[in-house]
């Protein structure tokens, strides 16, 4: 478990995980990617995502619009793919709220290296929700969202032709200090202001920022 902060990134290690085409990390919504405010705490039991939280908010959000990450990542891949995905906590579950996707061959084309620290920056579905006073908000990181989306079998094997014979696992490592600033972008809306009007927290955005115990 990380912090999600809203200070500069602070000058630490990167962090990272393992991507296993055998075992994807699961949609939100489970193995039918059911759409809703499904409770996330048990898919993020695994150890093949990346978890960052803020303190309890202070003041209420409302958040109207496309959320978007800026990510500093590597990844071991031929071919990888990142999620972002945004969820409110509670203090008796964690509700998901949006996400999105990103695939180095579509964001990067042949510019795309692995094992090369590569600015990832994509938008997740756009949404309006509420956070009270007292709700923190949370970033998963991964490298799928299985059914919702393909898995990646990270190599360069198209994803409908992939075979456990042809898929291979990954490293993915993501960076999150004064120069590589990996941050969560949120459009948000004051109260009684209209929709036009909309603003992005953001300078700093949330930042991804150290281990938390």
């Amino acid at each position: 478990r990380h912090t999600l902060s809203l200070h500069d990134a602070l000058p630490i290690s990167p962090d990272l995980f393992i991507y296993d085409p055998e075992v994807p990390p699961p949609a939100p919504g489970g193995p039918l990617a059911l759409p809703g405010l499904f409770d996330q705490t048990t898919l993020e039991s695994g150890n093949n995502l990346l978890i960052y939280t803020s303190a309890p908010l202070e003041q209420e959000l409302h958040i109207f619009g496309a959320p978007s990450v800026t990510l500093y990542a590597a990844t071991s891949a031929p071919n990888a793919d990142l999620t972002a995905k945004l969820i409110r906590v509670h203090p008796d579950r964690a509700d998901f709220i949006c996400i999105g996707i990103a695939r180095s061959t579509h964001l990067f084309g042949p510019a795309y290296t692995p094992d090369t620290l590569h600015q990832w920056r994509f938008s997740l579905e756009p949404t309006s929700i509420v956070f009270y006073p007292g709700d923190r908000i949370r970033l998963e990181i991964a490298a799928s969202a299985f059914p919702l989306y393909d898995r990646n079998p990270g190599t360069l094997i198209p994803a409908a032709n992939m075979t456990p014979f042809t898929w291979q696992r990954s490293t993915h490592i993501l960076h999150h200090d004064k120069e590589h600033p990996s941050s969560l972008a949120l459009p948000i809306i004051s109260r009684g202001a209209p929709c036009p009007d909309s603003r992005t927290w953001e300078g700093p955005p949330p930042s991804l920022s150290e281990a938390t115990k």
